[in-house]
Parts: structure tokens; sequence; C-alpha cells
């Protein structure tokens, strides 16, 4: 008698996975995921806590440029972002063409396992029912603000996990991702040396006071961008850390 409950739970446990990697499979191939582009500002905002000094925050937004087939459906509870707990989401708002679409705030508890999870030991995550319209290109957009928790004495960092990946066979690769930090305004406000213009002190202060990672990115206007072309799985975690001298200020 046991062996045959072992067995059917064994058989039960074979079914759920082949329904969900053919559910899964059959998301895919009604996309084509083409662009995905994040792009995160770093400003500085005066302290509730500390009053005469400063904290940061990161402005985050994210733009999904997805071309639908012939399959007309609704997703229900899509895991939209994973919160970093080193980085509280203060707020957050979603878009699907133009139109607002509400996102709530879960506990990891309820997430949907159709979904593939990333690496963050998170706590929350925010969701959505999105609407996928039939042989259509569809835009998405996410803005979000975070707060930097201090985790060091004397610096401050941000970083953001980007995996995603086309699984799903048959399925054309995305054309593009791209993620940009902007560190032209803190970069800006730096005491004494962040003033002048010049390129080549720029490249300087950007690769003596920030520590960026990975490398390979580019900087422009102090931007710095990392771009990926034809991309079938990207798995990278992309960090800047800096001197937190704004803590101090009275």
């Amino acid at each position: 008698m046991i062996v045959q409950k072992e067995i059917l739970s064994l058989i039960s446990l074979f079914f759920l996975c082949f329904c969900c990697k053919a559910f899964e499979q059959t998301l895919e191939k009604s996309f084509h995921k083409s662009r995905l582009d994040s792009y995160a500002q770093l400003i500085l905002l005066p302290s509730p806590n500390q009053p005469g000094t400063l904290q940061a925050h990161v402005i985050f937004t994210q733009q999904y440029e997805v071309h639908t087939y012939d399959y007309e459906h609704w997703e229900k509870n899509v895991p939209i972002f994973e919160e970093d707990p080193r980085f509280p989401a203060l707020w957050m708002k979603y878009w699907v063409d133009g139109v607002t679409v509400p996102i709530i705030r879960k506990q990891i508890s309820q997430w949907n396992w159709f979904y593939v999870k990333t690496k963050h030991n998170c706590q929350y995550f925010w969701a959505a029912d999105i609407y996928w319209p039939k042989n259509k290109t569809v835009k998405t957009l996410l803005q979000a603000e975070f707060l930097v928790l201090a985790t060091s004495a004397t610096k401050d960092s941000f970083e953001y996990i980007n995996n995603v990946g086309v699984t799903g066979s048959g399925s054309p690769p995305f054309n593009e991702i791209s993620f940009t930090f902007d560190l032209s305004g803190i970069a800006r406000s730096i005491p004494a040396i962040g003033k002048t213009n010049s390129p080549f002190y720029l490249q300087w202060i950007y690769g003596s006071f920030f520590s960026i990672y990975p490398k390979g990115y580019q900087l422009e206007k102090g931007k710095v961008r990392w771009q990926f072309e034809n991309v079938w799985k990207i798995d990278e975690k992309f960090k800047v850390e800096w001197y937190a001298w704004y803590r101090s200020i009275k």
C-alpha cells in the first residue's frame, strides 16, 4: 500500500512538472521578447532620521518590448520585480501600453512557481495581472524608487541582478538587453572634485571614486551602460559602490 502511494506521488509530480513545462513553452512560443532596457539613477535626498545629512536613493525604470503572436490571453499573478531587502522599494508603478496596471507587493510565499525566480534572497516581490493581445507589439514600463540602506561604515552600494532568457523551443532571442547606471548627479555633488566637465577628469572620477562591476561598460555623460545583443540568456549582476561622504554633512 505504501509503495502504491509513493508511485502515485511520483506520477503526480511528473505530471505536474510536465504541465508546467508545457505551459512555459506555450507562453514562450506566444512571445518574441525583443528588448529589455533597465535604467537606475542614483540621487541624494535629505535623511528623515538624521537632519542635515543625505541618503542615497535609486530611481529605477525598466522598459520591456514584446511582440505577441496569435495567442490572446491573461497572465495572472505575474512576478514583475523581486525586491532586494538591501534596497527596499518606497513605491512601484507599472504600465502596459501606456495604461496603468495595478501592481501589488506580496510575500515570497505567494510566488507563482510557473515562473523562474532569480537569486535574490528576497522576502517580497511585486506582481500584476497582464492582458496580452494577439499579433501586437506591447511595451511595458516599470518605475520605482529604492532606498539604499547603509551596509558599511563608509560606503554605499547598489546592485541589480538581470536574470532573464528565452526558454521555449522555437522562440527567437532578445534583440537587445541593456542596463544603465546614471551616476552623473552624485558625481557632480562630490565635494570639491565633482565640478569639472573635462571628459578625462570624469573618466578618472568614475574609475577611482566608484567601483563598477562588471567591466566592459561604456561611459557617456556620466552614465555607465552595458549593452548585449541577440541574447538567449543573461544572468548578470550589475553593481556600483561609492564613498558615502554625504552621511556626515551638517
